[in-house]
């Protein structure tokens, strides 16, 4: 069963509670699902799958979900996670790798260009990775939180958002242009060898989550950001490595595409929030 049918039978049960039992059910499971990131997926989806059951079977006898669960549903869904198995290894590998890519390619990106001899300063990754894997564990922690705060609406939500985002990305912009650490320099040509194939590996690999999950829609406007950054980046590490200074020929193509690659970016986007808002209100109905 895949993780869309595993939803699409989880809405089905969660509809047919009470609507009190409904806003209870819906708490438990966003804090599940949040705080139980580091669980087997699968033994997590077992557990509100039984849960939803046994609420019907509760409600049936005339029993509310406080009644039957008792007051402490934040306790309740702490206790059921610790008793569930861990992710296997390989999505920690996979995890991994994605966001060690994600600090060098922001690393690699933010040094290019600056110099004839490419610096990596590696502590500028480091720190990209470290960020990252904060802001994750604090978002899984907020959702938790947000949970079981009655009245959290909106404003407070977006507040909190960005809030997140905004810190990640300070921190992230920080590090780009301070570029802490020791330097690995990497000469001409060996500099746009390695600035190409990053992106490139990146980009196949974006396609190849595309394809494989049915994504293509919803990836296509970062593969086409990614596209954009690697252009800029080869074309001032190019610059650099030849030691002359763009000319207005050039900055006028360089402009040309990285704005037909906006638009393309922000088209792209636009069709994606519309379509998910689209899918999300036929599904309310």
């Amino acid at each position: 069963m895949t993780r869309r049918d595993d939803e699409a039978q989880l809405d089905a049960l969660q509809n047919t509670l009470h609507p009190s039992d409904r806003v209870w059910f819906s708490r438990v499971r966003l804090a599940m699902q949040a705080l139980g990131w580091t669980r087997d997926r699968a033994a997590v989806v077992a557990q509100l799958l039984a849960l939803a059951q046994d609420l019907q079977s509760a409600e049936a006898a005339g029993e509310s979900a406080e009644a039957y669960f008792g007051q402490d549903p934040q306790g309740m869904t702490k206790a059921i996670l610790r008793e569930l198995p861990l992710r296997p290894w390989r999505f920690w590998l996979r995890g991994g790798a994605v966001v060690t890519g994600l600090g060098w390619l922001m690393m690699l990106l933010g040094a290019a260009g600056r110099q004839s001899v490419l610096a990596l300063h590696l502590g500028a990754a480091g720190g990209m990775i470290a960020i990252t894997v904060a802001v994750v564990a604090l978002l899984a922690r907020w959702a938790a939180a947000v949970a079981f705060t009655p009245g959290h609406g909106w404003w407070e939500t977006g507040a909190s958002l960005a809030a997140l985002g905004g810190g990640w990305l300070a921190v992230v912009v920080a590090l780009i242009v301070w570029q802490p650490g020791p330097a690995v320099a990497v000469p001409a040509p060996w500099n746009l060898v390695l600035i190409a194939g990053s992106c490139a590996v990146a980009l196949g690999w974006l396609g190849w989550v595309a394809v494989r999950h049915h994504m293509l829609g919803v990836l296509a406007p970062e593969m086409l950001l990614l596209v954009m950054f690697a252009i800029n980046a080869l074309v001032r590490q190019f610059n650099q490595n030849r030691g002359a200074a763009m000319t207005s020929g050039q900055a006028g193509w360089l402009v040309a595409v990285l704005w037909t690659l906006l638009i393309a970016y922000l088209g792209a986007s636009a069709w994606v929030g519309r379509r998910s808002h689209r899918v999300a209100r036929h599904g309310s109905r």
